[in-house]
C-alpha cells in the first residue's frame, strides 16, 4: 500500500483504530456537542453514510448535513429539516445545477480546487486554501421605467471553510462580480464583469 505496510501490520493498526475508536469516540462526540450547546455554536454532521447517522447528528443539534455521503443520508437531512446540505466535489455535470434544493433545504455546491488531490505537497507551502465556495448573491430586483427591471445588489454572505463560519458583507465587500445575460441554467459565460 501507500506506506509500504504488511499486510499483518496494515491489520494491526485497522484493530488499534477500532479499539481506540469504540473506547474513546463516544466521549469526544459528546464533549464536543456539549461544549458548542453551551457556547452557541452550530453543528454539522459530516460524511453522514446512513440514515441513522444523520438522525444521530439532528438529534445532537446538528442544523447543516456537510457532505453526505449517499442519497439514503441526503434524504433524512432533508426530512430532518437541517438548515443546509453542503456538497462537495472537483467537478459538477451541468444538470447538477438543476439540483439547489432538496426538498426546502438549499443545496451549496462547494467546489474543491484540484490541488487537493496534493494535500500532502501543499500542506507546508501556505497554499493551503484548497476550496473555492461558490454562493448566490443577495439581490432585490426593482421595477425601472420602460418595462424594465433593475437588479440591487445588496451583499453576499461567504463562507470560510478554514473556521466553517459564515460572513456576510455588503455590496461594499465584493470585489468583482459576472453576469450572464443569456443564462440557460447549465452553463455560465461572463457576459458582463464588474469589477
Amino acid at each position: 500500500g501507500k506506506k509500504g505496510w504488511s499486510q499483518s501490520k496494515f491489520e494491526n493498526q485497522v484493530a488499534q483504530a477500532s479499539m481506540l475508536q469504540a473506547e474513546f469516540a463516544q466521549p469526544h462526540r459528546q464533549y464536543f456537542v456539549d461544549y458548542c450547546r453551551q457556547h452557541g455554536i452550530a453543528l454539522a454532521s459530516h460524511d453522514d453514510t446512513t440514515v441513522a447517522h444523520v438522525q444521530q447528528a439532528h438529534s445532537e443539534g446538528a442544523s447543516m448535513s456537510e457532505f453526505p455521503t449517499s442519497v439514503a443520508a441526503a434524504r433524512e437531512a432533508g426530512d430532518a429539516d437541517f438548515d443546509v446540505l453542503i456538497a462537495c466535489a472537483f467537478n459538477y455535470e451541468a444538470h447538477a445545477t438543476e439540483f439547489s434544493k432538496l426538498g426546502r433545504i438549499p443545496v451549496l455546491k462547494a467546489r474543491m480546487n484540484a490541488d487537493l488531490h496534493m494535500a500532502d505537497d501543499l500542506k507546508n507551502t501556505g497554499k493551503g486554501n484548497l476550496f473555492v465556495i461558490f454562493g448566490e448573491p443577495d439581490i432585490s430586483s426593482i421595477e425601472a421605467e420602460n418595462n424594465k427591471v433593475q437588479i440591487k445588489l445588496n451583499g453576499v454572505d461567504v463562507f470560510h471553510p478554514q473556521t466553517g463560519e459564515v460572513h456576510s458583507d455588503s455590496a461594499d465587500g465584493i470585489a468583482c462580480w459576472f453576469i450572464d445575460t443569456d443564462y440557460n441554467e447549465e452553463s455560465f459565460f461572463v457576459r458582463h464583469a464588474t469589477f
